[in-house]
Order: structure tokens, then sequence, then C-alpha cells
């Protein structure tokens, strides 16, 4: 009893919102179900484009029809044979029709921040050194992103530990914070961290003698051979790193069987960025190449293709299907640029789309509202999608605002009709449930429906409007109702 007395002096506009969100969650839940069950039954393979990009700098467009129907085609659309892309297996080795590697390198405005803790799958990555047996190293980081890193090794055979490198060196103890290094591994450097328990590190390829460290703008690297950290000279500070792997052509040994005949084998190179280019290092840190970046890309994150001596192609967009092309030569120029729009990724919608789907999936004014001028500029500059708050707002607000319009019409004349309503049978309240109604969007109108209960209603015999009859006068003009006609069985208290 006493909890049916609490539940009847709850205010009613608290419990017309706990159905609200009721509704709403039911909402999200059958919305999800009808787009899992209709990507199911209703729609076939989706086409979709991919970008190639040569050795030789020369790109090209691949179409699956959705059901591995390819086609070619250049950027001008012109169509292409598949022999014309690609080689026969015994001209494999044709270095301009190999694909250029795929580096990204970030403009180093968006890493990681001091609140930030790295777990321990981000903590501790393993390598091994060339001598025989091999000595497993680790390189351990502590929880802050913007932190430290020490170099731990054990023998392979024996399992024991052999020492420790820190800043100054090997030594047999753990270095103190002070001879630790300082790193900041999620700026940009994708290496591979991997919790180390019971498992041995992968073994290096071919040239991964060093491994590489952005030490407050400083290349260090960690000679596992030598047991020592050495810096690397560059012409400028480290803005961001990327490993990739490559092809490279392996020569035998005078002497050896099997004539003078190369080797393809796979490398690992590294890609560093500084202020007005890109260092390209091999795995015993020799600057193989150096890239210059174009003014117009200085302060933009970019992917890199590294294509022919003089050529270089470099990629921004923000989304997989939008792409801005740009060439460059060993002068800094730029020599072209394009524009690619390709069909949509199996996975990935327009942003228009996108928008009109999270209208769909959640009709509410004020959180489309607050996520479309708020919440998507903040996570668009945060990844790199737009390079400052205003232009990530123009952008989104561009995407977004006619879904956002529609929804906002589409309540507001509900709230309208809600407010219309409310002020045939109450003189109280009209204004606030008007402003929940739009504030909620549709879960809130259902609500509110659901919740009410609303007074029989009888024509006033003054002024012939539907009154509620829960008064003594009618709400309209005022005028008291007349009592009703005795019918002889009335009781007098």
């Amino acid at each position: 009893m006493n909890r049916l007395l609490r539940r009847a002096q709850t205010p009613p506009v608290v419990l017309t919102t706990i159905l609200a969100l009721g509704l709403l969650v039911g909402w999200l839940f059958m919305y999800a179900a009808v787009m899992m069950v209709g990507s199911i039954f209703m729609s076939g393979p989706a086409p979709n484009e991919q970008l190639v990009i040569r050795r030789n700098g020369q790109v090209y467009v691949t179409r699956n029809g959705g059901r591995n129907d390819f086609s070619f085609r250049t950027l001008d659309g012109q169509p292409i044979s598949p022999e014309e892309l690609f080689v026969a297996a015994d001209q494999a080795a044709v270095p301009e029709m190999d694909a250029a590697e795929k580096i990204f390198l970030g403009d180093g405005k968006r890493g990681p921040t001091e609140s930030d803790v790295l777990s321990w799958l981000e903590r501790i990555a393993g390598f091994r050194d060339r001598t025989p047996p091999p000595t497993f190293w680790y390189e351990v980081h502590d929880a802050d992103p913007i932190g430290f890193v020490y170099y731990e090794g054990f023998d392979s055979q024996t399992k024991s530990r052999v020492g420790y490198v820190g800043r100054k060196g090997f030594r047999p103890d753990m270095p103190p914070v002070e001879d630790q290094i300082a790193d900041v591994p999620g700026g940009g450097y994708p290496r591979t961290y991997a919790a180390t328990y019971a498992r041995e590190p992968d073994a290096n390829m071919l040239g991964a003698s060093l491994v590489f460290i952005n030490s407050g703008g400083k290349l260090l690297a960690f000679d596992a051979a030598r047991r020592s950290i050495e810096e690397i000279a560059l012409p400028g500070s480290v803005i961001s790193m990327a490993e990739y792997q490559t092809t490279a052509s392996v020569s035998p040994a005078s002497g050896e069987a099997g004539g003078s005949a190369s080797t393809q084998v796979r490398v690992v190179n590294t890609a560093i960025r500084m202020a007005d280019a890109v260092a390209i290092l091999d795995g015993r840190g020799n600057n193989i190449r150096m890239v210059p970046i174009p003014v117009e890309l200085r302060e933009k994150a970019f992917n890199l293709y590294l294509c022919t001596a003089s050529v270089a192609v470099f990629e921004t967009g923000a989304y997989p299907a939008w792409h801005e092309l740009y060439w460059g030569n060993d002068n800094g120029e730029l020599t072209r640029r394009a524009d690619v729009r390709l069909l949509g990724q199996p996975t990935t919608a327009s942003p228009r789309r996108n928008a009109w789907n999270g209208i769909a999936m959640m009709p509410v004014p004020a959180l489309a509202a607050l996520g479309t001028v708020l919440l998507k500029p903040l996570s668009d500059v945060k990844f790199g999608i737009s390079p400052d708050f205003r232009s990530a707002l123009e952008r989104s607000l561009s995407d977004a605002w006619p879904p956002l319009v529609a929804i906002t019409i589409l309540v507001g004349l509900l709230a309208a009709l809600v407010y219309r309503r409310h002020r045939r049978v109450s003189d109280r309240g009209a204004f606030v449930w008007t402003v929940f109604v739009f504030l909620s969007g549709l879960p809130g109108v259902l609500a509110y429906w659901v919740h009410r209960s609303w007074p029989a209603t009888e024509k006033c015999p003054a002024c012939s409007a539907a009154a509620p009859r829960d008064r003594e006068s009618c709400l309209a003009c005022g005028a008291e109702f007349p009592l009703p006609a005795p019918a002889g069985y009335e009781i007098y208290a």
C-alpha cells in the first residue's frame, strides 16, 4: 500500500520520462533487428570500387559488381583489361607493375594525452636478435602513453634474464626512470604491441635489426645486437612514424649454389615523417630515400605511396569512398591532383545516408542536434577527419541538416498537437508538456499519449464546446455546469 501511495505521489512528468526512455530503448532494439534482417534477406551484395596504385604512379579503379564480377578502369573512366593491369607470374618481378606500399603518417596533432592509460596488451612488444641462440628482447612501456620504456632480455634456451637496456646502454638491473627512454607509442607509429605471456616473440624479417623510438622528436634506435640505444641523425624533428613491408632482391653470396639468380624477400622499412619531408629508413637505420612533402600537405595526415624514384602519391580524404590524390616530385612540387569518388565500400555509407540512419534510429531532435553540432565535430577532429572544430562543424551541418530539419519539423507539429489537445482538457501544464514532447521526440510523444489519462468530455450547454467534466465549470467559457435533474433517489448528507 505504501508503495502504491508513493507511486501515486510521483510527478507525472517523471513517470512519462521513464516511459519515454523505455520506448526509446525498445525502438533501438527493434530498429537494429529490422536492419539486420533486411541486410540478410532483402539486400544482395553491394557493388563497390577500390583504388590500385602502382609503383609507376599510375592509379586504377577495380570494380566488384557484387558477385565477384570484376572490371577495371582508369581515373578518366576508360575501361582496361585485366591483362593490362596485372602481369603474368614470370613477369612478377617488374617493379613498376607492383602495387605501391600504403603508409599512413599522421600530422602529430592528435596523439595520446597524459590522461590516457595503456593496457598490458599495449605495453609489451617482443623482438629477437640474431645471435645463436637468439636473445628474446621485450620492450616494456609504462601505463602512460606519454611515458617511458626500457628493454628486458631473456636467453631463448635457459629462459633466464640476460639484462636490461636503458638510455645509457646495457645494465644488469632494471633501469631507473631517469635511465629509461621517453617514448610516445601512440603518436602515429603503429608498432604491434602484444602481451607476450607464455609465448616467444616473432622472428624479425630481413633487415629489421633496429627498433625505432620517437623520443620527444628525436629518433632513437634500440640495437639488439649491440645492446645499446643510439640516436639516428635526421634533418628535422620526428612528427610520426610507420613501419611497412616491401620486397627486395637479394643476390646469393659468391660461391653459393644457385647461380646468380636473385631472390625476392620481404623486408621491413620505416617511414619517418618530419615537417617538410619523409625519410625512408631500412632496418639498419640507413636513409634509403627522402620524399619531400608539398607545402599544401604539410598540415594534413595522409597515406603515402612510394612509387618510382622521383614520384610519390599522397592520399587524403575523410571517407574510404572519397579520395584526394596528389602526385609529388623530388622537388616537393605537386604535379597533379585528382578527386576520386568511388562506389561505397561494403561497410561504408555516405555521410548523408548515415545522418538519415541516425535520425531513424534515434528520432529525438535534442539528441540529434547535440550529436550534429558537438559530438560529431569533436570526433572528426580527434580522429583526423577534419583539421579543426570549425571545419568539422561545417562538414557535420552540411551532411546532417536535411534529416535534422525533417525530424525537428515533424516533432514540432506533434508538439503543437499535444499543446492543442492538452489545452482542451486542462488549464495547467500545457506548456510544460509541449516542451517535454519537443525535447524527447517521438518516444516522448508516444509516452505522453500512453501515460496520460483524459477526463470524459461533454458538450457545454453555454458555448457548445467539448468540455472536460472533471470540474464544476466549463474550461472554454467558464460557465458553471447545471446540476443534473433529480432522479428521485438522491441521498443528502
